[in-house]
């Protein structure tokens, strides 16, 4: 990789910051939303089942004395008027004595309410109650409450928590491309840049960055390392400029050198470490590779 172009830009980092944290906004939105739908569910579910309860409570004490007179007018008259409430779909009352179905009332398609014989919705709430007059049980009652609106709230519910998701990740995007851009992105570029200009050798080249953070942190540490560089191009000029002064003694000088760090082998009877290798090298004006084929003669010399 030669230049900042050829990094695909899904590899670059500001798309991987970026995906990160619509991925991370997004699982805790998706957990926090699946808690909240559960505690909401909850919550209603206990509150239509309490209503169930209070209205067969309430219903099966208004039944007591068209029970007791086999009134079937006036307790049909009762279930028409408790249907009037939307949640409740269906009203059954048993006669004990009986021991059949004196009325049940339910709603059509149209909403309308009918006489039922059928079966509800095992999805519905049950509610039932024993119907009693003076200690005496005289017949028994069920009502069903429909969970149709608490589903629709719920349905409501999730659809929010996904446009919220939705909504999240396209401002994520937006305020962070924009952020990342100013703060990281392009102060990045501009170090990489100037990096490449001093590889090259213009160590005249300066850094401008001057952010207070570990960018500010990174562009000292090239100002160090191009402060570094300078120097040590002024001592090999220097140690270089008795040789390119006198090109009939570089020879001489160089194999002075060669034949000292030779007599160290002998006289260590190991072989140099590369740090002394690249020591000699820098001062010898030759490439290491001279030292180590010299090393590897005399070490073979000796039969090691």
């Amino acid at each position: 990789m030669n230049n900042l172009k050829d990094i695909k830009w899904y590899a670059t980092v500001k798309v991987k910051m970026i995906s990160l944290l619509i991925f991370t906004m997004s699982a805790v939105t998706i957990v926090v939303g699946i808690l909240s739908y559960n505690y909401i569910k909850d919550i209603e579910t206990n509150k239509l089942t309490q209503f169930a309860n209070l209205t067969a409570d309430r219903v099966s004490k208004s039944l007591e004395t068209p029970m007791w007179n086999i009134d079937r007018e006036q307790v049909n008259d009762l279930l028409i008027t408790e249907l009037g409430l939307s949640t409740i779909v269906g009203i059954v009352v048993n006669d004990q004595a009986d021991q059949g179905v004196m009325a049940a009332k339910s709603r059509d398609q149209t909403n309308q309410i009918i006489d039922y014989s059928g079966s509800f919705d095992p999805l519905n709430i049950q509610i039932t109650r024993n119907i009693v007059r003076e200690g005496t049980i005289i017949g028994s009652l069920a009502i069903y409450v429909t969970r149709d609106e608490l589903n629709n709230a719920l349905s409501q519910f999730a659809i929010g928590i996904i446009a919220l998701i939705i909504i999240l990740a396209i401002a994520i995007f937006i305020i962070m491309n924009i952020l990342l851009s100013s703060i990281v992105i392009k102060p990045l570029i501009k170090l990489a840049a100037t990096a490449d200009a001093i590889s090259l050798g213009k160590l005249d080249q300066s850094f401008q960055v001057n952010s207070k953070d570990e960018i500010g942190f990174l562009a000292d540490s090239f100002k160090k390392m191009q402060v570094s560089l300078r120097i040590a191009m002024k001592r090999i000029s220097k140690n270089s400029e008795p040789a390119k002064a006198h090109p009939a003694q570089k020879s001489t000088f160089n194999q002075e050198l060669i034949a000292s760090f030779v007599q160290q082998i002998k006289n260590e009877g190991k072989l140099p470490s590369l740090k002394s290798i690249f020591k000699v090298a820098s001062k010898a004006n030759t490439i290491p590779d001279d030292l180590v084929a010299a090393a590897w003669e005399e070490w073979n010399k000796q039969g090691r």
